[in-house]
């Protein structure tokens, strides 16, 4: 039997990460569009934050 690839895709990318120590001071906003993250980290995914934040 032969298998074919279909729907071939890169799971490695990047996103970007911010650390908020406390639950009681959440960032407000994120989620709009025109929200800065200019002071926010970039990091490679799949990964995880305790190694790269």
């Amino acid at each position: 039997m032969v298998y074919e690839k279909k729907n071939n895709f890169n799971v490695y990318f990047s996103t970007i990460f911010y650390f908020v120590s406390a639950q009681e001071n959440p960032i407000k906003d994120f989620f709009k569009t025109d929200f800065n993250t200019t002071n926010w980290k970039e990091i490679s995914a799949p990964s995880n934050w305790e190694l790269k934040g």
